[in-house]
């Protein structure tokens, strides 16, 4: 990769969602390496707005939907001519591609590099679909995919999934784990963000969007029951928040379950939390599940589709309690026997380092290297170790 190469990262938006930081996270370690960085959106709306730092442009299309955003797109990348086009999310990739392939089929005009970055495991996707649109970009995702110069799959078990859902050969994606500021959980010691932090009583904690996938009943049906009188608060927002709201009151723990809304940095809650629990039906990556780690917190999960297996139990790493999937009953008995006798926080913060954001900055640059034929392409199987240029290295 050149020492100065112009790198865009285009999502919809910078909505409080995973694939959203993680590409602000990418977009300043690439700007503090000193690439020419835009962080290019369908509209600037979302809470990450103000994380984006001076030194990354901006380019927004001011676009309700990323359909729309097509001919701002193209314009743009004739104008700016970026080296490399990242993307996250269907309607990005699908809307990318085109771009990108129109361009390669116009006489004296230059193409980037695609890279689409596959976030979510596509089979749960499209089982998810609700509406005419949703279902039609799962199908175009594919051809995008296909057509794209590298995919990265957020997980060895999102490429696995994706392989199969796109009929694809798995060595067509690079697996790159998601970049998390682990330094700074690691290095707070944040007041109690709620009162139930300074009472006796346990307090277990869970984020995520209020969406069936997330399954935040189930952790409610958990809490009623287990035997330890313990509480749960629930970081986020979504269309399930009546739901699960109405779960509590039936099951008569409505006393003991607080649902604050999205909170921009629930890292305070974390390293307050007894436990953190999950009772998600897959996730891509996982993570929250990493920021708790580092945060100190002891992980209850069910084992479900995704990476969250692969953070908890890989390698050497074992560092958190994996219930069957949908065993809710298992899911209660493991957090009192968490809450009972809490591991050693220090395990998890361990775990935690493997998933800085230097490290998965490293890894991308090294892909994008290969891509401008500054080096070898990584296997299907690069993780987070690969290094920039030593005048450019981050240690961060």
């Amino acid at each position: 990769m050149r020492s100065r190469s112009h790198i865009a990262f285009f999502i919809p938006s910078l909505a409080g969602g995973g694939a959203e930081r993680v590409f602000v996270l990418l977009s300043r370690w690439f700007a503090r390496c000193g690439h020419v960085v835009d962080l290019v959106l369908t509209n600037d709306a979302g809470p990450y707005r103000a994380d984006v730092p001076e030194n990354v442009n901006v380019v927004s299309f001011g676009k309700t939907h990323t359909a729309a955003a097509g001919p701002a797109l193209w314009r743009y990348v004739r104008s700016r001519r970026p080296d490399i086009i990242c993307t996250a999310l269907p309607t990005a990739h699908i809307l990318a591609s085109w771009v990108v392939r129109g361009l390669r089929r116009l006489p004296g005009s230059t193409a980037p590099k695609h890279v689409v970055t596959l976030h979510e495991l596509p089979s749960v996707r499209r089982r998810e679909a609700v509406s005419i649109r949703a279902a039609t970009a799962v199908k175009l995702q594919r051809g995008a995919v296909l057509h794209a110069d590298r995919a990265v799959s957020v997980s060895d078990a999102v490429a696995d999934d994706a392989a199969a859902e796109y009929d694809i050969g798995r060595e067509r994606f690079s697996v790159i784990y998601n970049p998390i500021e682990v330094e700074e959980i690691l290095n707070r010691q944040p007041p109690a963000p709620h009162p139930w932090f300074q009472d006796d009583l346990p307090v277990m904690v869970s984020a995520g969007r209020f969406v069936r996938q997330k399954n935040m009943q189930g952790l409610v049906r958990a809490l009623a029951r287990m035997t330890t009188p313990a509480r749960l608060i629930l970081l986020g927002e979504g269309p399930e928040r009546a739901n699960i709201a109405n779960v509590s009151e039936d099951l008569g723990v409505s006393t003991r379950v607080e649902m604050p809304g999205f909170v921009e940095d629930p890292y305070d809650y974390f390293y307050h939390a007894s436990v953190f629990a999950l009772a998600s039906r897959g996730e891509a990556f996982g993570n929250v599940v990493v920021e708790a780690l580092a945060a100190g917190a002891p992980v209850v999960s069910l084992r479900a589709e995704g990476g969250v297996s692969e953070i908890l139990e890989s390698g050497d790493a074992r560092c958190g309690r994996l219930v069957p999937p949908g065993d809710i009953g298992a899911l209660a008995d493991a957090l009192d026997e968490v809450l009972a006798a809490p591991p050693d926080p220090d395990r998890g913060r361990t775990r935690a380092r493997d998933f800085r954001v230097g490290r998965a900055g490293r890894a991308y640059a090294n892909l994008f290297r290969s891509l401008l034929g500054a080096g070898d392409p990584p296997t299907m199987s690069e993780q987070p170790r690969s290094h920039f240029p030593s005048e450019h290295t981050s240690t961060a």
